[in-house]
């Protein structure tokens, strides 16, 4: 079954149920003569799009309002649905997005105003234009159904609830990226967010008490995220990175901790950046670095993240060793062994033998004997640790 409809001039749909049901493949176009208006009032549905694989092209003078359900009903379907004209006003719903798969509903232009839910988001919908206003909602995401939202354009404003309300939990359901917006917005899931990766969006932000919940913009950066609060006006605009009952607003997705090991120079060895929430403590357990020893641990290896960079210099240096060499001791040596302690002075046993220009590296007390072939002998005692290396 195919069905196209065709609507030109002046229409009128009222105390019906639906006003017009497009099913399956089919193209739905408006058209007006004259300056004239499809005008589509007091109906249960003024529109109803289920079970649709076609295109849907709301782009020419068109007035849906006063409908007891819905203004535009989209549901089940894996067509287009572009809305660039239009004004939609005083609906329940003013346009109800269900499941949308694979395509999206696409809103580049029209006027919202005076509806209880402007835009019920439950399958994909992309907002490029158009304004949002007065309303209850303006942007409802709803948890029960897939798909997304994303805002590349437009504006809200003015809405008595929330600008966005956003409840899904589970998936990254909401993503702005341009636009403005004016009003609370409630971001819940894990990972939605205000980005400004390649575009930045002007939002004013207005809410009453609250911020945005979760995070603004995503970015791991300090940096990136300190260039980027000029591109965000925010009232009331301190604290900006504040907890708020637990709702909070963030820039960026956390502090940053920077690890710097130096060696005795000052020259950095190894770095290492560690990121949390602000507010959250941190700890580092400097590594082990082949070849080094730490020898001073700054008081800020343990501290709290803030908005801004902190540095952590740990001082490392060179690993010392001991270089046992016979000429230097006893010339015609037959015979060498050592004994060694980590903790003290206690020397028990044979010894072990070792042979010329050996490197001791173990840190602790020495014992070293030589023997020449004449009977001659020499004995060393060291302690060798970290500082036995003066500079």
């Amino acid at each position: 079954m195919v069905v196209v409809h065709y609507y030109y001039g002046h229409v009128k749909l009222l105390d019906v149920v639906c006003g017009i049901n497009l099913q399956m493949n089919g193209n739905l176009q408006f058209a007006t003569q004259e300056g004239r208006c499809n005008n589509f009032y007091s109906n249960v549905t003024a529109i109803l799009i289920d079970n649709f694989y076609g295109t849907c092209n709301f782009n020419e003078n068109i007035s849906i309002h006063d409908n007891s359900e819905y203004g535009i009903y989209i549901a089940n379907s894996s067509g287009t649905v572009h809305i660039s004209t239009g004004t939609y006003y005083q609906n329940t719903y003013c346009i109800r997005v269900g499941n949308i798969v694979n395509n999206s509903v696409i809103i580049s232009g029209g006027s919202y105003y005076s509806n209880g839910w402007a835009i019920w988001v439950g399958g994909n919908v992309n907002l490029r234009g158009g304004a949002i206003y007065n309303n209850y909602y303006g942007v409802f995401l709803h948890e029960a159904n897939s798909g997304n939202f994303h805002m590349e354009g437009g504006t809200i404003y003015g809405n008595t609830s929330s600008a966005i309300y956003h409840k899904k939990e589970n998936d990254n359901g909401c993503t702005i990226t341009g636009g403005i917006i004016s009003g609370e917005v409630y971001l819940a899931a894990n990972d939605n967010y205000v980005s400004t990766i390649s575009s930045y969006p002007y939002l004013t932000v207005t809410p009453s008490s609250y911020f945005f919940k979760r995070k603004l913009v995503k970015t791991a950066n300090h940096q990136v995220a300190s260039s980027e609060i000029s591109h965000v006006t925010l009232t009331p605009k301190s604290p900006w990175y504040s907890y708020v009952d637990n709702e909070y607003i963030v820039l960026w997705n956390g502090g940053n901790v920077i690890a710097q090991y130096r060696d005795y120079y000052g020259n950095i060895i190894k770095q290492e950046v560690l990121n949390g929430a602000i507010g959250t403590n941190y700890s580092i357990t400097p590594p082990n670095i082949p070849g080094y020893d730490l020898i001073n641990t700054p008081v800020n290896a343990t501290g709290v993240y803030t908005k801004n960079d902190i540095f952590v210099d740990f001082k490392y240096d060179l690993v010392n060793v001991a270089k046992v060499t016979f000429e230097d001791l006893l010339s015609g040596v037959i015979s060498a062994k050592y004994w060694y302690h980590e903790d003290e002075e206690e020397f028990t046993g044979e010894g072990i033998e070792f042979g010329n220009g050996s490197i001791f590296e173990k840190y602790g007390y020495y014992r070293v004997v030589v023997r020449n072939g004449v009977g001659l002998e020499k004995e060393v005692k060291f302690l060798l640790n970290k500082n036995s290396f003066i500079r």
